[in-house]
């Protein structure tokens, strides 16, 4: 088929295009419109899918609530591909965090965030596990001395937030990075390389 196909319109087109499936000896079966969605939707479910995780998680590795990412995409009435999928996105975000709430459930980012929380809201002294409960001892956040950071190319905003309020209230914290910036693959989940290049200041 070409363009000039359809400068008659659609109905005119799908009689072109059943000749020639006939004529090649295609069966020529028009599916209903519900089975259409079904198809597509399936074929496209786990991209789709995947694609929302990474915005969720993107947000959340940036400390965004609901709130502020509807502020960053301002999308009520959508006119193009990204404005859609912005808007489906937020309204897939509001719905996961409807459900955590409701049946109760944390995700890793909840569990950054929460700890976050934490060490601003006892300034840092906090006493944490170093083994399981109550099979070894347990440390003031206040007390420690030193914080490897492996896979630092990997490093997050929300990581960068809980280092630097472990260091407001702990001054003498040391850290130590290994890190490799041609492994720096993460940037999907809300990784970036600027805590890499930028690493002294």
């Amino acid at each position: 088929t070409s363009v000039s196909d359809l400068s008659k319109g659609r109905d005119n087109f799908e009689q072109i295009l059943k000749g020639i499936l006939i004529r090649h000896n295609i069966p020529v079966t028009r599916l209903s419109h519900k089975e259409l969605v079904a198809r597509v939707v399936e074929a496209h479910r786990n991209r789709m899918t995947d694609r929302f995780i990474q915005f969720i998680n993107r947000a959340k590795q940036l400390s965004y609530d609901i709130k502020k990412v509807k502020e960053l995409c301002n999308v009520d009435k959508p006119t193009n591909r990204i404005e859609m999928f912005h808007y489906l996105s937020i309204k897939v975000f509001e719905h996961y965090e409807l459900k955590k709430q409701k049946d109760n459930f944390t995700d890793f980012n909840d569990l950054l965030l929460n700890a976050l929380k934490k060490i601003e809201q006892f300034k840092g002294e906090i006493n944490v596990e170093l083994c399981d409960k109550f099979e070894g001892p347990s440390i003031n956040l206040n007390e420690l001395k030193f914080i490897m950071i492996d896979e630092y190319q990997d490093f997050s905003e929300l990581f960068f937030k809980i280092i630097s309020a472990l260091k407001k209230y702990n001054k003498e914290l040391k850290l130590l990075c290994v890190r490799d910036n041609w492994q720096a693959i993460n940037g999907f989940a809300g990784s970036d390389i600027k805590y890499f290049n930028r690493f002294i200041e």
